[in-house]
């Protein structure tokens, strides 16, 4: 085995190098692994994201009025809370995909 090293980077700062340097991406790949299962249990714990009508319509890039038809058609989730109707956003639901999906039905691209 090698004697350490010091290496001197461009900051200023200084390395010991010990002349064994495994794969440097295996590790940042095992710690993202991890990290996108942390974030789907995270996404899985949060349970639903309730939001107005109005604010549904702003996120998925839709009319209030087609939020509301989807709403009773059942393709978008929903929840009744008194008099006021909230929409149900969770994490598990893709925006963009809820809003295209509304648009398709519609007849529109």
């Amino acid at each position: 085995m090698k004697p350490a090293e010091r290496i001197s980077l461009p900051t200023g700062a200084e390395v010991i190098f010990f002349g064994f340097c495994p794969d440097p991406a295996s590790g940042l790949r095992a710690e993202v692994e991890a990290l996108r299962a942390a974030i789907v249990d995270l996404k899985a714990a949060a349970g639903p994201l309730l939001v107005s009508v109005e604010e549904a319509a702003r996120r998925l890039s839709i009319s209030k009025q087609t939020v509301r038809r989807r709403v009773v058609d059942g393709s978008l989730p929903s929840k009744r809370v008194g008099r006021r109707v909230l929409v149900d956003l969770s994490p598990g639901l893709d925006a963009k995909a809820a809003g295209l999906a509304a648009r398709r039905a519609m007849g529109r691209r």
